[in-house]
């Protein structure tokens, strides 16, 4: 397994698997237009955010909490059924995912991102300056039983993590 993975593990069990987890990502920003975009492959985007894990111990189980979310809402919870992942292999007991030879770490937002930044050849850059930045992927209507507060789920590559701090310890800063 991983380092990180092994660290974030680690500290996991030392917080009793109960706590939330803060990370800062740093990942290349998937642009629209092609090998003609002359910022294509050239943006970079750091964000922090507050996550719980998705599995293993302690961990926020995904569909109970669409249904969960449903009964607050006055919605029936019976008929809500995840589907199944399309990517990636579930290293068991934990909330980390492989793919070849990559290995991410599936979450659970409990708070819109924040400190959101963009770089354009390592220079920050306004949001705005981006050419062909794709617009916010919005879930549909009818997803996730039709919750109006949807549960985001975000999978992210180890090595895209630049800081990750469990229990108000920094296990790991690039």
């Amino acid at each position: 397994m991983h380092d990180l993975a092994q660290k974030i593990l680690k500290a996991l069990v030392a917080n009793d698997c109960s706590c939330l987890v803060n990370f800062t990502a740093m990942t290349e920003v998937a642009l629209t237009g092609g090998k003609a975009n002359e910022h294509q492959g050239r943006v970079i985007k750091t964000v922090e955010f507050d996550a719980h894990l998705m599995c293993g111990a302690g961990a926020i189980d995904y569909a109970k909490v669409v249904r969960n979310r449903l009964v607050a809402e006055g919605k029936d919870p019976a008929d809500y059924i995840p589907l199944p992942r399309r990517w990636g292999k579930r290293i068991s007991g934990t909330p980390f995912l492989e793919l070849g030879d990559e290995t991410y770490l599936e979450v659970f937002f409990v708070s819109p991102p924040r400190n959101i930044l963009y770089f354009l050849d390592g220079w920050r850059v306004e949001k705005a300056e981006i050419v062909g930045l794709p617009s916010s992927r919005k879930p549909s209507e009818s997803s996730q039983g039709g919750l109006r507060e949807k549960v985001v789920v975000r999978t992210y590559k180890l090595s895209s993590l630049i800081k990750v701090v469990i229990g108000g310890k920094t296990i790991y800063k690039k």
